[in-house]
C-alpha cells in the first residue's frame, strides 16, 4: 500500500531483525558509495544477478541499473534527480529497460528541506495519477499525511501524529477513508532519555486498547526486554530479550511466544574488532541447532564485501552477495 509506504513515523523501535543481507549491521559503505551487488544463488561461481549504482559528487544515488539474470542486458532502470541542497525531486522507473519511462515520481519540499508533497505518475503519460501531502510544526515533525489515491483533490487517507517538547510521536490517529473518524489509535510513552517505554495500540479508536508493548532498557539505551500483552489484559502474552557486549553491539536475542520462562527461538551475533556483524545464527525453535545462518565480510574501510546465507544451516552456502565500492 503506497499510502503506508509514505509514512515513516512509526517505527516501533524493533531490534533484531534478521536475514537482509544488504542491510543487517549497518555497515555497508557509510563512506564509500555501492558500485555493484552480484547475488549467486547457489553459490555455484555463475553470477545470476546484478545490480549497478551510479551517484553524483555529493554521493546521491543518480541511477540504479538491475541486470535479473546476468545477461549484460539492463531489465530495470531507476533514475534520480536532486536539489542543491540534495533533495530528491524525481525518480523515474523504466520497468522492462527499453529506455522508456514507465512511472515517474515528483517530490518538493519546504524551505526548512521538509518534504511536502509526493506526486506519482503511475504510467508516466504527464498526468498525476497519485498525490501525498505532508505538513509539519515549527520544529520539523510530521503532524500529517494525506493520500489522495486519484488525484482529484479528495483525500482518501489521513494520519495524524503529535509529538512531546522533545520530538518523540506520542500518538498516532489512521482515518483510512479521512471521513473524519479515526479507525485505528496507537500512543507512546518515553522515558526521560527519549527511550519508548510503551506502545498501546487502539484498533477500532473506540477508546480501549487492544494490546500493549512494554520495553525495558540498560543505561546506555540498549533495548533489553519488550513484554507484549497481545489482549491487552494484564498478562504478558510473549517475551524477548536482548543482550550487548561492551560495545553495545548485539550479541542474542531471545523470544518466549508463551512466557513459560523458556526461549522457543534465538538469534546470534559476532563481530570484528571495529564492529562489523560477522556471522548471524538463527535458531527457530531454540533447540541448540542453526537452521539458518548468515556470514560476513569486509574490506579495511569497512565496506561489506560479501554475505554468505545458508538458508537451512547445513553449513552450505545457498546464497552469495557479492558487492564493489568506489573506495
Amino acid at each position: 500500500d503506497e499510502a503506508d509506504e509514505a509514512d515513516d513515523t512509526g517505527d516501533t523501535g524493533d531490534t533484531g531483525d534478521t536475514g537482509d543481507t544488504g542491510d543487517t549491521g549497518g555497515t555497508a559503505a557509510d563512506a564509500c558509495n555501492l558500485l555493484t551487488e552480484e547475488i549467486d544463488g547457489g553459490a555455484d561461481g555463475t553470477v545470476d544477478s546484478r545490480k549497478t549504482y551510479t551517484y553524483d559528487a555529493d554521493g546521491n544515488l543518480l541511477t540504479l541499473e538491475v541486470d535479473s539474470d546476468a545477461d549484460g542486458t539492463v531489465d530495470q532502470r531507476l533514475t534520480r534527480t536532486y536539489n542543491g541542497d540534495g533533495n530528491l525531486l524525481t525518480e523515474e522507473t523504466d520497468s522492462d529497460g527499453d529506455g522508456t519511462v514507465d512511472q515517474r515520481s515528483t517530490y518538493t519540499y519546504d524551505g526548512e528541506g521538509n518534504w511536502i508533497t509526493w506526486e506519482v505518475d503511475s504510467d508516466a503519460d504527464g498526468t498525476v495519477d497519485q498525490r501525498y501531502t505532508f505538513t509539519y510544526d515549527t520544529n520539523g515533525n510530521q503532524l500529517v499525511v494525506e493520500y489522495d489515491g486519484d488525484n482529484d483533490g479528495t483525500v482518501d487517507y489521513r494520519k495524524t501524529s503529535t509529538y512531546d517538547a522533545d520530538g518523540n510521536v506520542l500518538t498516532e490517529a489512521y482515518d483510512y477513508d479521512a471521513d473524519g473518524t479515526v479507525d485505528q489509535r496507537y500512543t507512546f510513552t518515553y522515558d526521560t532519555n527519549g527511550n519508548r517505554l510503551t506502545q498501546a495500540y487502539d484498533y477500532d479508536a473506540d477508546g480501549t486498547v487492544d494490546s500493549r508493548d512494554t520495553n525495558t532498557y540498560d543505561a546506555d539505551g540498549n533495548l533489553l526486554t519488550r513484554e507484549s500483552d497481545g489482549d491487552a489484559d494484564g498478562s504478558v502474552d510473549q517475551r524477548s530479550t536482548y543482550t550487548y557486549d561492551a560495545d553495545g553491539n548485539l550479541l542474542t536475542t531471545e523470544t518466549d511466544d508463551d512466557v513459560d520462562g523458556t526461549a522457543d527461538r534465538r538469534s546470534t551475533y559476532t563481530y570484528d574488532a571495529d564492529g562489523n556483524l560477522l556471522t548471524e545464527e538463527y535458531d527457530a525453535d531454540a533447540d541448540g541447532t542453526v537452521d539458518q545462518r548468515y556470514a560476513f565480510t569486509y574490506d579495511t574501510n569497512g565496506n561489506r564485501l560479501t554475505a554468505e546465507v545458508d538458508t537451512d544451516g547445513d553449513g552450505t552456502v545457498d546464497w552469495l552477495y557479492t558487492y564493489t565500492y568506489d573506495c
